[in-house]
């Protein structure tokens, strides 16, 4: 569904609903669907080549291993990206946040070349990703610092960006405005009010107003200095506190992410900027980065639960809460199987936990995340 079908779509609900209303009030009745869908916004890499699945991921070390039902693509194959496209239009993913690692990288030509011919036409948008980290220098121990360089980095993109994607027809735009989701703002400190204002001027004398998106929602308290700088903000990735660790509907993590959500959408209110809740299906990054130790979080929400259950209670979270202007959910993610977060479909049989140990199995989910988004 389009942004704009998504707008008119809000209209004919409330009409529907005084027609609903007068129908009972003289005896008539019809089955009517009064709730419109959410806005799904998936964040989609375009990163992956034969170098880039051997960097690992979680499920292909398992016995028997799962895989992506297309095999260990390429990011360029246009088959790939056509049948990416199909799914997302059948099971209702609206928008993918591409992530964009700057001018002349692999995702940048990947984008440009093969996924913006493909798209266009499609009842799916996009939008940029921006890659925070890898752009501006690097995550330092206080986070991402914003200085002289940093401020004419983001200058120098967006202007960039602005003559190669924000016009193509495709392109996501909120009341008007193009959409960028910026990875990661929750660590910027120094001038980044400074440099976020460069982006928005370099993209305005292109012809561009910009709806900033930022990764602004964490465990940390609401930052409203930064939050007045952006026009929404959103979560990535809510892994964070070691007491999460276990089965998330068990570990108290869904309760304490709808108050932290509740506590950020609060303070976005307050300063006129839009909130948008994220959900993703688990997260487990040790087939990338076993070193680090990170804990999981499970794909099945209880123990002998459901093989999507922790994405089906992050929906119960997130759904009450996506608001203006679009309804929109962000989800984490199509396609990141480093990190075990990936809706994209899988193959292979129900397996056990994989060469690094710990209490979880993790059954083959196939299709069922998809059909569970379209049940939304």
């Amino acid at each position: 569904m389009t942004v704009y079908s998504k707008l008119f779509t809000r209209k004919v609900n409330k009409v529907a609903g005084l027609l609903l209303w007068c129908m009972c009030a003289y005896g008539l009745s019809f089955s009517l669907s009064a709730q419109s869908a959410p806005h799904f916004m998936a964040y989609y890499y375009p990163w992956y080549n034969e170098g880039h699945w051997s960097q690992g991921y979680w499920r292909a070390g398992l016995q028997p291993a799962q895989r992506p039902l297309l095999g260990e693509y390429n990011g360029r194959d246009r088959a790939v990206i056509q049948q990416h496209l199909a799914w997302s239009a059948e099971y209702g993913i609206d928008s993918w946040a591409l992530s964009w690692w700057g001018r002349r990288s692999w995702s940048d030509g990947t984008i440009k070349r093969f996924i913006l011919p493909e798209i266009k036409g499609k009842d799916t948008r996009f939008c940029i990703f921006y890659e925070s980290t890898k752009l501006l220098g690097g995550l330092k121990p206080g986070g991402i610092p914003f200085e002289k360089r940093q401020i004419r980095r983001m200058k120098r993109d967006f202007r960039y960006l602005s003559r190669h994607f924000f016009d193509h027809p495709n392109y996501l735009k909120i009341e008007g405005k193009a959409v960028v989701v910026l990875y990661l703002t929750r660590t910027f400190y120094g001038r980044y009010a400074e440099a976020l204002q460069a982006a928005r001027t370099a993209a305005r004398k292109q012809g561009f107003e910009l709806y900033l998106i930022g990764d602004e929602v964490f465990w940390s308290m609401p930052n409203r200095q930064r939050i007045r700088q952006l026009d929404a903000i959103t979560a990535y990735n809510m892994h964070g506190p070691a007491r999460f660790a276990g089965y998330p509907a068990e570990s108290g993590f869904f309760e304490w992410v709808g108050k932290q959500y509740r506590r950020f959408q609060e303070i976005a209110q307050r300063e006129n900027v839009d909130f948008i809740p994220n959900v993703m299906p688990g997260f487990n990054d040790r087939g990338v980065r076993p070193e680090v130790r990170h804990y999981v979080i499970p794909p099945q929400a209880t123990e002998g639960g459901s093989a999507v259950s922790t994405l089906q209670q992050y929906l119960d979270v997130a759904r009450p809460l996506a608001g203006s202007p679009l309804d929109m959910i962000t989800i984490t993610s199509f396609n990141e199987w480093h990190e075990d977060t990936q809706i994209e479909p899988a193959i292979g049989p129900a397996a056990g936990s994989g060469p690094v140990q710990h209490p979880y199995t993790y059954p083959s989910y196939g299709m069922q995340y998809l059909e569970l988004l379209r049940e939304y």
